[in-house]
């Protein structure tokens, strides 16, 4: 067999395929382990935004009910300019 013949093998690279294998037979076990603890990270901030997002829709609420007052005060305030004064 003369050289450049069959597959070249570094032995220098065999430690890094057997590293890459293990992490991509490896991490469908990994991934289930970390899962809970992830939720469990994940929802205190899940809760933070569903938080922000009440009082948002509640502030939202107030100053919807704040323009129908100004614009009901300016709708009558015409009205009642329309009005001729005796």
């Amino acid at each position: 067999m003369e050289k450049g013949d069959g597959m070249l093998v570094v032995p220098e690279l065999l430690g890094g395929a057997r590293f890459g294998a293990g992490v991509v037979y490896g991490l469908p076990l990994l991934g289930r382990l970390p899962r809970p603890a992830a939720t469990i990270a994940v929802q205190p901030g899940y809760s933070a935004v569903a938080s922000v997002g009440d009082l948002l829709a509640a502030a939202r609420d107030q100053v919807e009910g704040i323009v129908v007052t100004a614009r009901s005060d300016y709708q009558h305030s015409q009205a009642a300019s329309l009005i001729p004064r005796r």
